[in-house]
């Protein structure tokens, strides 16, 4: 009986490092060797992209994003904003949707250094907030060292097709697993 006892130990063992094992193989960890995030993405749904790119801030943009928001900033204070932020890259990750989705079907974040040393959220978006929707960066999250930008998943619209928003699905699997170094 003792012996029958210990099999099935053996047993139920072996089959929950099996599936723990399996389930390891599906949705990873991701720790990205320089990288300034990890996540924790389903592989079998998301395909995951990062590419390094110049920063993209131009006096005009930034002036915009002000107007749009009606935030008021000293003179110069943009283009001494936009310098401090010349020499870094952004980080851009792509999470797409692997199965049917409607149009949007790219979860997308941008992360830049902390160069202005903002302290708060607030303090961050008031530079960079986006007020219009529909989107591309938003500001979302941020750390001594990192600044966090995500896009909106679109306006909103449904395209009538019974495919799922992709974008949003990623999101809502991705997102909220992001962490900032």
């Amino acid at each position: 009986m003792e012996k029958e006892y210990t099999r099935k130990i053996i047993v139920i063992s072996i089959a929950l490092a099996l599936v723990f094992g399996a389930s390891l193989f599906f949705i990873a960890r991701i720790d990205t060797t320089g990288s300034p995030i990890t996540y924790t993405a389903n592989h079998q749904e998301v395909e995951v992209n990062k590419k390094a790119h110049s920063h993209a801030y131009t006096l005009d943009y930034m002036r915009a994003l002000a107007n749009e928001c009606g935030t008021e900033h000293p003179p110069q204070y943009l283009e001494t904003l936009i310098r401090k932020f010349e020499a870094e890259p952004r980080f851009v990750y792509e999470f797409k949707y692997k199965g049917e989705s409607q149009e949007s079907d790219t979860y997308r974040v941008v992360v830049i250094r902390n160069v202005a040393n903002y302290q708060t959220l607030e303090e961050f978006k008031k530079d960079f907030d986006l007020c219009a929707a529909g989107g591309e960066e938003y500001p979302v999250k941020m750390t001594k060292n990192w600044l966090m930008f995500e896009n909106s998943c679109g306006s909103g619209f449904d395209d009538g097709s019974g495919r799922p928003n992709g974008c949003q699905i990623v999101k809502d699997q991705v997102g909220s697993t992001i962490e900032l170094y």
